[in-house]
C-alpha cells in the first residue's frame, strides 16, 4: 500500500469533512424493483441520471457539465479535488431540497 491509499476502516473512520455523508446504494436494484415509479408514479432516478433528473447540471462549471451528465460521481469528485466548496455546497443544498420536495 502506498502513501495515498487508505483502508476501508480508515475511510469509514475519517470524519474530517464534519458534515453528514449521503450514500446511495442499490440504485439499479431500486430502479428495477420500481419500474413503474414510486407510490406516486414518479420514476426512481439512477445515479448516472441525477444531474439531469434533479436539474443540477447548471450548477457545474462549463467544463464539467457534460461529465456531470455522463458520470455525476466523477464530475462531483473533480469539483471536490479542485476545492470548489461554493459549487459543492450549492449542489448539495439543491439536491437535498429537491429530494425533500419529491
Amino acid at each position: 500500500m502506498d502513501d495515498h491509499e487508505v483502508t476501508v476502516e480508515q475511510e469509514i473512520a475519517d470524519t474530517s469533512h464534519g458534515r453528514p455523508h449521503v450514500v446511495l446504494l442499490g440504485a439499479g436494484a431500486s430502479f428495477a424493483a420500481l419500474s413503474k415509479g414510486d407510490k406516486y408514479g414518479r420514476p426512481v432516478p439512477l445515479l448516472r441520471d441525477v444531474a439531469e433528473s434533479l436539474k443540477l447540471v447548471d450548477d457545474f462549471p462549463e467544463d464539467l457539465k457534460d461529465l456531470a451528465v455522463e458520470n455525476f460521481e466523477q464530475a462531483y469528485s473533480n469539483l471536490f479535488e479542485r476545492g470548489k466548496e461554493k459549487e459543492l455546497e450549492l449542489i448539495n443544498r439543491r439536491s437535498m431540497t429537491t429530494l425533500r420536495l419529491a
